[in-house]
């Protein structure tokens, strides 16, 4: 019965739009849950959804709009929680509500027909175009590349920031890597399980296997 379904075309995609979103949620999704911002990438992702309408109110496909909203999302809460010191869980806040906010006035602004949001709220892999399989593709080497040429500088950044200040490393430009890599992963995610699920894969796995391998 599988087999039969893969002469579609929208069912390969959505097979091939799985093994990708796996790339991203094995190498980011352990990142972060080591690094305990597994939230913070939660607000990334509900943010994302001005994004989501910013592309609907211009006409394009939202996944476009996704990745230039999502890392200015994750700029600034670098800003907010490294320059102006604010705490994460109020970061947080401040970001998940405005981008929920734009996401809504981006979408009563859009003139016409706006099709349904439920895909990128709960995501809908059938629906993933060649379109979305190529940035996919593309986000998921840009991830896969930075983490392997900066695997050292993560791991410190991970467990002992304050080693990497003594040695002089640039902790912040490194922070700022991490996040907007974060925010990356989010926009790989995004179409197959939406702004909601996305935590929930960033998470969940990472930490079974933590707990089956230790």
């Amino acid at each position: 019965m599988v087999f039969d379904l893969l002469e579609f075309s929208f069912f390969q995609n959505a097979f091939i739009a799985t093994l990708l979103v796996s790339v991203a949620v094995g190498v980011m999704g352990t990142l972060i849950t080591l690094k305990r911002v597994v939230f913070l990438s939660g607000g990334i992702a509900h943010a994302s959804l001005g994004g989501v309408g910013l592309g609907f109110l211009l006409g394009v496909t939202p996944i476009l709009t996704l990745i230039p909203f999502s890392v200015l999302t994750a700029l600034l809460l670098v800003l907010l929680t490294r320059k102006f010191t604010t705490d994460e869980d109020s970061a947080i806040g401040i970001l998940w509500s405005v981008g929920i906010a734009l996401g809504i006035l981006f979408i009563w602004l859009t003139p016409g027909y706006v099709p349904s949001l439920q895909s990128f709220l709960f995501g809908s892999v059938l629906t993933v175009t060649d379109l979305d399989l190529g940035v996919m593709f593309g986000l998921d080497v840009l991830i896969l590349g930075t983490v392997l040429g900066l695997y050292k500088e993560f791991l410190a950044l991970i467990y002992d920031e304050e080693f990497m200040r003594v040695r002089g490393l640039p902790v912040t430009w490194f922070y700022t890597i991490f996040f907007v890599l974060m925010s990356l992963s989010v926009v790989v995610l995004v179409q197959m399980v939406g702004v909601i699920l996305v935590i929930a894969f960033l998470s969940i796995p990472p930490a079974t296997a933590r707990i089956l391998t230790t």
